[in-house]
Parts: C-alpha cells; sequence; structure tokens
C-alpha cells in the first residue's frame, strides 16, 4: 500500500515538473505565448478550487441537506487553492509587461478606446486588485474548512452566505482583468457571468469525480451531482449563446473582433468543439435517469467537462496573446496550446499533491 502511494507521488511530482519545464521553455522561446500558457494552468486551476468552494456556500446558503456527504470534498477542492494562485502570482510578478498589451506605454497612447480605461489598466492597481482577490478566496477556504472541522455550522453557513457575495463581485473583477485586458478594446458585460459559470460547472464536474472515489458516498448524491451537471452544462451553454449571438446581432467593430479572431488562425476547430464539450456531450450523456445513476457514465462525463473547461479557458487566453504580440500563425497554434497543456498538467499535478497531503 505505501509503495504504491509512493509510486503515484513520484508520478505526480514527475508530470508536476515536466509540465513547468515545458512552460519554461515556452516562455524561452517565445515569452508572449509562454506567458499565455502559463495563465491558462493558473485560471484554470482556480476556477476548479474556487468551484469546489462556490457549490458548497451556496449548498449552505440554501441549507441543503442532500450534500452533507459531499462537504469534505467540496472543501477539500477548494483547499488546493493555493497551487494555481502560486502560478498566477508568477504571472503577475513575471510576465505582465509581456502578456498584456496596456501595459505597453505605446500602445496605450495609439488606442483612444485603451487609454481611456487608463486608470483601470495600470500594473499597480492590477496587482494590488489580484493580490486582493486571491487573498480573500484563501481567506474565505480557510475559514470554511476550519468551521467544518469544528463542527460549527452557524459560523460555517454564514461564511458561506458572505462568500458567495464577495465572490460575485471578485470572480467578475478577476476575468475582467485576467482574461479579458488581454484584449484591452474588447468588452463584454456578461464576460463576469461567463466566468462564474464555467467556475460552477466545472466546481461540480470535480467534485463528483472526487465523490466517486470515496466509496462512502451513495447513490442519491451521485445522482443528484449528475442532474446538477447536467443543469449547469446547459446554463454554460445558454450564457456561451448569449454573450456570441448579442455581439453578432449588434456588429459592432469594437466587439465583434473577439469573435473573428477565435474562428481564424487555427483557432476554429477548437472554437466549435468547446459548446460540443461542454453542453452537447453532457445534456446527451446525461438526459437518462439510467446514465445518472451509473457511476461509470457519470465519471466519464465529468471527465469531458473539466477537458472541455480547459479549452474554454485556453479559448480565452490564446487567441488573444496571438492577436497582440505574434502575428505569425504557426507560433499562436502551436507553442501556446502546448505551453497551456504543460501548465495544466503541473498545476493540476500540484492540486492532486496538495490534495493527497492535506489532513483534517
Amino acid at each position: 500500500m505505501n509503495g504504491s502511494a509512493t509510486t503515484r507521488d513520484e508520478l505526480l511530482y514527475g508530470i508536476a515538473v515536466l509540465g513547468a519545464g515545458v512552460v519554461a521553455i515556452g516562455v524561452l522561446i517565445e515569452p508572449v505565448l509562454g506567458w499565455a500558457g502559463l495563465l491558462v494552468g493558473a485560471v484554470f486551476g482556480l476556477t476548479i478550487a474556487i468551484g469546489g468552494a462556490l457549490f458548497a456556500s451556496i449548498n449552505l446558503a440554501t441549507n441543503a441537506k442532500w450534500w452533507k456527504p459531499l462537504r469534505h470534498e467540496c472543501v477539500s477542492l477548494a483547499r488546493t487553492l493555493p497551487v494555481p494562485a502560486v502560478a498566477l502570482v508568477i504571472v503577475l510578478a513575471a510576465g505582465v509587461g509581456v502578456l498584456y498589451p496596456w501595459a505597453n506605454e505605446q500602445f496605450m497612447a495609439e488606442s483612444h478606446l485603451v487609454h481611456a480605461k487608463a486608470g483601470w489598466l495600470n500594473r499597480p492597481f492590477f496587482t494590488v486588485r489580484s493580490v486582493i482577490i486571491l487573498l480573500l478566496w484563501l481567506a474565505f477556504v480557510s475559514s470554511l474548512r476550519r468551521h467544518l472541522a469544528k463542527g460549527q455550522t452557524d459560523r460555517l453557513v454564514r461564511t458561506g452566505v458572505v462568500f458567495l457575495i464577495v465572490f460575485g463581485l471578485t470572480i467578475s473583477v478577476g476575468f475582467w482583468d485576467w482574461t479579458m485586458s488581454l484584449e484591452p478594446e474588447w468588452f463584454s458585460t456578461m464576460h463576469g457571468v461567463y466566468g462564474f459559470a464555467g467556475a460552477f460547472q466545472v466546481g461540480i464536474a470535480v467534485t463528483l469525480l472526487l465523490a466517486l472515489r470515496n466509496h462512502k458516498v451513495g447513490k442519491k448524491p451521485l445522482y443528484d451531482l449528475g442532474s446538477l451537471l447536467f443543469a449547469f452544462s446547459l446554463f454554460w451553454g445558454y450564457i456561451w449563446y448569449c454573450q456570441g449571438m448579442l455581439i453578432w446581432y449588434a456588429n459592432v467593430p469594437e466587439e465583434t473582433f473577439h469573435y473573428a479572431n477565435h474562428m481564424s488562425n487555427g483557432w476554429s476547430s477548437l472554437f466549435w468543439l468547446n459548446p460540443i464539450l461542454n453542453v452537447v456531450a453532457p445534456i446527451v450523456l446525461l438526459m437518462s435517469r439510467h446514465a445518472r445513476r451509473s457511476r461509470v457514465m457519470l465519471g466519464q462525463v465529468a471527465i469531458v467537462v473539466v477537458v472541455g473547461h480547459f479549452i474554454d479557458i485556453l479559448l480565452l487566453v490564446g487567441p488573444a496573446a496571438g492577436r497582440y504580440n505574434t502575428p505569425e500563425v504557426g507560433g499562436a497554434a502551436s507553442i501556446m496550446p502546448v505551453a497551456a497543456v504543460g501548465a495544466a498538467l503541473a498545476v493540476g499535478a500540484g492540486m492532486v499533491i496538495l490534495h493527497r497531503k492535506l489532513r483534517w
């Protein structure tokens, strides 16, 4: 048993080192695309971890009873937050000047649309906002863990309710800063909701994967998780469609270039694969009650959603990084996705290692 656990730990450490090495090579070859890859891994990990805290807080706020066997699964998922937070801090410390166009004074001066946002898009304020968001998230996760471990139900519920209020503000600001400001001339009032929808969907999916590994979790909670994954995959699809449809219908040049960029330069296949993995697959596969009672089907669909979420984050970062900084199609279509996969592997392996080492 110990030998098997040691082997798994060694494998995870190896994956983390390999992923970090891929990112480092990407940064050396093409700094913009290498840092973009690390940003993808960081945001991917952050949304998974904070999705666990969000799922827990919603159930606490609604006084739900069915999810009690899943409480420790959700909070233990949220406690892996430090790993992607460190990855994001590395991007903030060393990659902002290379990755974000608004950090270039000449770009700010030449673009009247971005120049008007100078009060918001500047390095000191950007860094302070990001650090505050991460500290708030870490503080709430720590508070959830502490109150759950001590059985302090009233404080646990209050913490969950307050976190929902804070999360609604911080996830919007985080997605505006970390992903939307990669294209500082683009704007969308639905981008914050889009971030919430993705985080909640993937939080449910990963919680489901953790619950499937815990044989103490009965069939009913697993069935309910499958039903929630079905429902919020549909919700994510609704937000994805509405944002695209409104921009297409309005046909405002300052908005449409975002989607035009996603449908060119080698990104179009991933653009259409995104809703297939995040909406079509879970809805079709989980539509029947029999499927939601099958542990195998639930696990497969949850994995599909996690992969789909990674592609979604990749599409929020990759096309923007290539558009502003790397005119060569080959660079944007090869180095960046490889670096993103490496970053996701490194962050994911680190989160699994931390999850395995956590003790209540």
